[in-house]
């Protein structure tokens, strides 16, 4: 089959070019030779090179022989005079916002201690822009002054965490609180430790967690020292 398609093909192409068989194989040549060409591009030639390296040279020189003026001069620094000012103002107001947000409160007043707090806290309203609180340190509720702890104190009945205490040793207490039995002292704690830590995002959902508290103890009660707290599971 395919020696008579091919007998056809030149059959048929000869039909055309009988009067002329020359440009018939003349043009399959042709077409033959442009198939096989290659198909990358040659390297330039030797002179072209030259040239090309001479223009490159002289590119060069052209950038060397330039020179800055004192006008040029004048005007960079004007610009970077106007840039640093603007840095100086952005810093200025970068500072000014930070120093309009200050924490809430600066300082609280815990048992026989003042202690600076380090971050915010979200307590209520009526209690989050006040410089200072007072804690009691042993139920943790917290007041506006002095005379208001005082009279609580008079009244407050705790003299340890409202848990059972699962170890001691000497002086040392660990108590476990039941977040969902004991709400209103786990908020407080919670609140308590967001003074100190930044990261922290548990405040009011306390009911699934149990806190284990340890505490100082001499004649006077158990007092406060830290926490841990886990989620409780059955």
């Amino acid at each position: 089959k395919g020696k008579f398609c091919f007998y056809v093909t030149l059959s048929f192409s000869f039909r055309f070019n009988v009067s002329h068989p020359e440009l018939f194989f003349q043009k399959g040549k042709e077409k033959a030779g442009s198939a096989l060409a290659p198909t990358t591009k040659a390297p330039p030639s030797p002179e072209k090179r030259k040239k090309e390296d001479e223009e490159d040279k002289e590119e060069e020189k052209v950038k060397e022989k330039v020179v800055i003026s004192e006008q040029d001069r004048e005007i960079y620094d004007s610009i970077t005079r106007k840039v640093n000012k603007r840095l100086g103002n952005l810093t200025a107001l970068i500072t000014t916002s930070a120093a309009h947000t200050e924490r809430f409160p600066k300082v609280i007043d815990f048992g026989e201690y003042e202690i600076e707090t380090w971050y915010n806290s979200p307590l209520p309203f009526e209690y989050a822009r006040l410089t200072k609180l007072y804690f009691c340190e042993f139920c943790l509720k917290y007041m506006k002054s002095k005379e208001a702890l005082c009279r609580h104190q008079t009244k407050c009945q705790l003299r340890q965490p409202p848990a059972n205490e699962i170890y001691r040793h000497n002086d040392l207490s660990l108590f476990e609180v039941d977040g969902a039995k004991n709400k209103s002292y786990c908020q407080n704690l919670c609140l308590l430790a967001k003074m100190f830590l930044d990261h922290k995002t548990l405040y009011y959902d306390v009911e699934p967690f149990l806190f284990y508290v340890l505490t100082s103890n001499n004649s006077t009660g158990c007092h406060f020292v830290g926490y841990f707290s886990k989620v409780f599971i059955l």
